[in-house]
């Protein structure tokens, strides 16, 4: 019974020994040791983002109309994915000042712009959605879009918290 225990403690042991290591070695990846000689070479590429980079998609103000299918979804990823880049940015600016790039207050008012029309966009397609569906809307999908409406909200309120904090400077 005690080689049970035993054999149970160790097994234990080992599974958290392979969690740490796991933690340890995910921890290193996304925030690298400054010390390693490693670290000047590859890491600092990896964390030097261009603005150039950063492509907010063009608002086309003639094709208003929101058919079912034609909601551009890779345009909204896109426009997630600049915000997301942008807010980074904005973070390496004070834990690492020396690879940060200055934020451009243009690039932030139009990805400002670009997020609000994404935004109604988004709303004016759910509303098609729930009006022109005949039978029930799947739940998943349904959930899915609100979901990422509030992705954008949330990101649209974080740029307007960098834009005001741009100005105060």
């Amino acid at each position: 019974m005690n080689v049970g225990k035993i054999i149970k403690a160790i097994f234990y042991l080992m599974v958290a020994m392979l969690v740490l290591k796991g933690v340890h070695v995910a921890y290193n990846k996304y925030f690298p040791n400054e010390s390693d000689a490693s670290y000047s070479t590859t890491v600092s590429n990896q964390f030097k983002l261009d603005f150039k980079e950063i492509s907010v998609p063009k608002i086309d103000e003639k094709s208003n109309k929101c058919d079912l299918i034609a909601y551009d979804f890779k345009n909204m990823l896109e426009l997630i994915e600049s915000c997301e880049k942008v807010k980074y940015l904005e973070y390496l600016r004070f834990s690492r000042p020396k690879e940060a790039s200055n934020i451009n207050s243009e690039t932030l008012q139009s990805l400002v712009k670009a997020m609000h029309s994404e935004k109604s966009k988004l709303k004016k397609h759910i509303a098609d959605i729930k009006s022109c569906s005949k039978d029930s809307i799947p739940s998943k999908r349904l959930k899915s879009l609100k979901y990422y409406l509030r992705v954008i909200e949330i990101n649209l309120q974080d740029l307007k918290g960098l834009v005001a904090s741009k100005s105060g400077d």
